[in-house]
């Protein structure tokens, strides 16, 4: 995957500065009192967090789209490493995504906006699920992923 132009982008910035550690800090309105208010450390956590959700959800946020305020950082750059979990996971989303749409020619750009917008609905769902917790409920994201996975797969790769 050329990762040259992709860049984690949201429409969402208000939730990452509600929910991401080092994005409160740079932000001068925030005091950061507690860091463990704050369940991610970096931007490309909760985007990886939320693109999986929202990719497992095939639900996508289509109002992000055109409106995104947010503009973090290059895929390419994520985690500093070639190897890092948050990238690889993010790449392995976006080959799904690329599979899933194979059929319709779409170019690189269109495939990139759908995962834009993947990641803006569950990092939704996750803001949604903290409100209604009071916490980030780590078990239960897993427990989804774990439940819907099997079936969300089974509808990319049917039709390869």
């Amino acid at each position: 995957m050329s990762t040259t132009a992709r860049r984690l982008k949201t429409a969402r910035f208000d939730i990452y500065r509600n929910m991401v550690l080092r994005t409160a800090r740079k932000n001068d309105n925030v005091k950061v009192t507690d860091k463990n208010d704050y369940p991610f450390d970096t931007n490309y956590e909760l985007f990886t967090a939320g693109l999986v959700l929202g990719f497992l959800r095939d639900d996508p946020r289509t109002e992000s789209e055109g409106s995104y305020s947010q503009d973090f950082i290059q895929v390419n750059r994520v985690g500093g490493s070639s190897e890092n979990e948050y990238r690889e996971g993010i790449e392995f989303i976006y080959k799904l995504i690329e599979l899933e749409h194979s059929d319709e020619d779409p170019d690189d750009s269109e495939l990139w906006e759908l995962a834009l917008q993947y990641a803006d609905a569950g990092v939704e769902a996750i803001n949604q699920d903290i409100s209604l917790k009071d916490e980030f409920d780590l078990l239960a994201f897993i427990d989804e992923a774990d439940q819907k996975w099997e079936d969300r797969l089974e509808d990319v790769l049917v039709d390869q």
